[in-house]
């Protein structure tokens, strides 16, 4: 089981279940019916796998071209950041 948590949806994957295809990718398509990005720029994300103990374990996504670490938390782990500013950036 693997889902999408971020800042885009208050870090509950809940809604945002990814599938597995068939070479084992995980995968997941997100609506925007408002033509906003379905991930606002600049957004923290992680995937989140439920590994077979029962544990839910966070990882930054494999293609993630950025990541940054919360100053504020004593030894924060890494997050990844959803990289796609608009034109006028």
């Amino acid at each position: 089981e693997a889902q999408l948590i971020g800042d885009f949806n208050g870090w509950d994957g809940s809604n945002h279940q990814m599938e597995r295809n068939e070479f084992g990718v995980w995968t997941i398509k997100i609506p925007n019916p408002n033509g906003d990005p379905a991930i606002p720029h600049n957004s923290r994300v992680k995937f989140r796998f439920k590994c077979p103990n029962g544990a839910w374990v966070d990882r930054i996504p494999a293609w993630i071209k950025y990541a940054t670490v919360d100053p504020t938390r004593f030894a924060a782990p890494y997050d990844g950041v959803y990289w796609d500013p608009p034109p006028s950036e």
